[in-house]
């Protein structure tokens, strides 16, 4: 009797928890067939439950803006807009590369990460062949998670400097040379020459690195100040993170809204400097005939493509944080983050050209804007010269200090998640403890990578992993669009799109997923090629080699894998595993016809293996029966879906 109302008593609370579950999404249960629609969105709100969701979504909102926001606003957009004829000129091309291209891919993400709720090294078990891509994205974002976190450590080694002195103002210390010239507009110091180097250069080259030049090969010791900080930079970060979206959304709030504080603190300082007029001709007055120039639109489509940090995996991640039921927040974010972040841009070159106009006007020479990491710096040293010069700089280092640690987040959750997804039992038994264990592993492996990156001379080292990542990120994207577009196929993507929005999106993202991006993408890799001559790593000769060894070594699992698929498979290239959805195989579900049509239409009937399972529409973790003893019974599940299961078993039988 007692075990009788046990049994009703779990009853009734499973059908309130699925009540529940179908007044969240609005489905009404009955016998045309919504039952099931109930079912998956059941399970959707399973997944949630065992992953973790953003508490709302102001915070998820907050990570694409920060993970947007990267360093390059101010290591490479000023310079491109001083190089490419003013910010009038390189806008038109940057806007029309922003519109074709990043709005498409950034919607493209987001709504793959927000229907599959999975990491963007696990989404890819929508085409089993193509797994490795999974792959090759977590070995990049291992990488590039490790490489880049010593630029956080820099920036804490110059941070822990200014709280006391600022070395980088004199030529009258012991790692000075005699090249050394005080750089103010002042007869009694020696006159500047092309020859000579400021303090804020020689302290950079001669005391946090030691290395002339860009010459790879030549490590030696390790900075152990550095290190600290490199150490200081991880804790930081597992702390950050260490609770999933739980504890990134909260300190999102501080690390966003807070640079941009700082940044409007500088701006009105910077506005209020002697030369300001000069950085705002510059910045301003256009020179069109740069329009012409076809390294111009070329700049501008890196610029879009790499600013937005594209193929790592940190908007998929981000948006698989997502609740499924948010049905207008991909679209509304694929349009309103790129706005925010070329706004964003703007007003931080503007910032970045009012400061080194001042610099220029001190030492009495022409307004000159610098790339790459040292050029952070040498902001720092700019506002070196103002009142107050300790808390000027201070400022400047956290502002960037925040840019950089808002796009490690991501990554670093991109580890995890898809570790956890790979494994889902832990999120089902000890969650959280799992997650520490596995956070506490990644952050020691990414910090072993990188104390490489601590040792003297080893920024040669730096540049030379960045570009090969930059390489490896283009084809990864390419890879990405062409899997979705053509394997996966759009019709299949549009009908998973239209059950979740609850309505058919434009036929415009179709013909740029199709044509647009792919080609862009291709068209910039050609180009790039024939501009460089091939040469896209810097001398000694073997740095090429060495360039396109990591290269190669990141796409490795791609072809890897679509071999062992095929020849576990026989040959099938067609398959694919409907759980990377939440709601499982939503574009097989059964239609009027007696079959649903394959996802390629010129592929023989032959090579698709049928399910046998009493419900077509698959949506759970048990796998089903499997037919062709060759291919994996997870992967059968979905691919061909039937309405008579029973008579499709005995043919095939036959």
């Amino acid at each position: 009797m007692e075990m009788s109302r046990t049994a009703n008593a779990e009853t009734e609370a499973s059908c309130c928890c699925a009540s529940k579950s179908r007044k969240r999404y609005g489905i009404r249960t009955g016998h045309d067939g919504t039952a099931e629609e109930s079912e998956m969105l059941t399970a959707a709100k399973q997944r949630e439950n065992d992953r973790g969701v953003w508490s709302n979504q102001v915070e998820a909102f907050l990570a694409l803006l920060a993970y947007s926001t990267d360093v390059s606003c101010f290591t490479r957009f000023p310079h491109m807009v001083y190089v490419n004829g003013g910010l009038l000129v390189f806008l038109i091309p940057y806007l029309f590369f922003m519109i074709v291209f990043a709005m498409p891919m950034l919607y493209l993400e987001l709504v793959l990460g927000q229907i599959s709720g999975l990491s963007a090294a696990t989404i890819w078990k929508m085409c089993p062949m193509f797994k490795g891509i999974g792959t090759s994205i977590f070995t990049l974002c291992m990488i590039g998670l490790s490489v880049y976190q010593i630029m956080i450590s820099w920036i804490l080694y110059y941070m822990t400097v200014s709280f006391r002195s600022l070395p980088w103002l004199t030529c009258d210390n012991h790692w000075n040379t005699e090249k050394c010239r005080m750089l103010y507009n002042d007869t009694s110091n020696p006159s500047y020459s092309s020859i000579s180097t400021s303090p804020a250069e020689e302290y950079w080259t001669n005391v946090v690195i030691q290395s002339e030049g860009l010459v790879v090969g030549n490590l030696h010791g390790i900075n152990y100040s550095v290190l600290g900080c490199l150490v200081v930079a991880w804790i930081f970060l597992f702390l950050c993170t260490i609770l999933g979206p739980r504890s990134i959304g909260k300190v999102l709030y501080v690390t966003t809204a807070l640079p941009f504080i700082l940044l409007i603190v500088l701006a009105v300082r910077g506005f209020t400097l002697p030369g300001f007029y000069g950085g705002v001709q510059y910045f301003f007055i256009p020179d069109f005939s740069k329009l012409l120039n076809l390294r111009t639109w070329q700049n501008a489509f890196s610029e879009a493509f790499y600013s937005f940090g594209f193929c790592l995996g940190g908007y998929i991640t981000i948006a698989s944080y997502n609740r499924y039921d948010d049905r207008r927040t991909p679209i509304r974010n694929a349009i309103v983050i790129p706005i925010l972040h070329t706004i964003a841009r703007i007003f931080i070159g503007f910032v970045v050209f009012a400061l080194s106009a001042f610099f220029a006007y001190e030492k009495n020479t022409n307004i000159e804007i610098g790339s790459g990491v040292y050029f952070i710096f040498e902001l720092a040293s700019f506002v070196s010269r103002l009142p107050a010069p300790n808390v000027w700089c201070v400022i400047t280092l956290i502002i960037v200090f925040m840019n950089v640690f808002n796009t490690q987040m991501p990554m670093f959750e991109l580890l995890v998640s898809s570790i956890l997804d790979t494994f889902p039992g832990f999120m089902k038994t000890r969650r959280i403890l799992a997650r520490i264990v596995i956070s506490a592993a990644m952050t020691l492996v990414c910090f072993l990578i990188g104390i490489v990156f601590t040792g003297y001379g080893a920024l040669s080292w730096f540049y030379l992993v960045d570009q090969a990542l930059g390489l490896a990120y283009l084809c990864i994207g390419f890879l990405q669009i062409i899997v979705v577009s053509y394997f996966y196929g759009l019709g299949r993507l549009y009908t998973d799109m239209k059950f979740m929005m609850k309505r058919m999106p434009s036929v415009v993202w179709k013909i740029s997923w199709y044509a647009t991006c792919p080609l862009l993408i291709a068209l910039f890799f050609v180009l790039s090629v024939l501009g460089s001559g091939g040469q896209f790593f810097i001398s000694p000769w073997w740095t090429t080699v060495v360039g396109w060894c990591i290269v190669m070594l990141t796409m490795l699992p791609v072809p890897v894998m679509v071999v062992v698929s095929l020849i576990r498979t026989n040959c099938n290239w067609c398959l694919r595993d409907p759980s990377w959805s939440r709601v499982g195989a939503v574009s097989n579900r059964p239609t009027s016809t007696a079959m649903e049509r394959p996802m390629y239409p010129t592929a023989p009937a032959s090579w698709l293996a049928p399910v046998t399972h009493n419900n077509p529409v698959y949506v759970t973790t048990e796998a089903a029966p499997s037919i062709n003893p060759t291919i994996p019974a997870t992967w059968q599940t979905g691919v061909y879906a039937s309405a008579n299961i029973e008579s499709m078993a005995e043919s095939t039988k036959k």
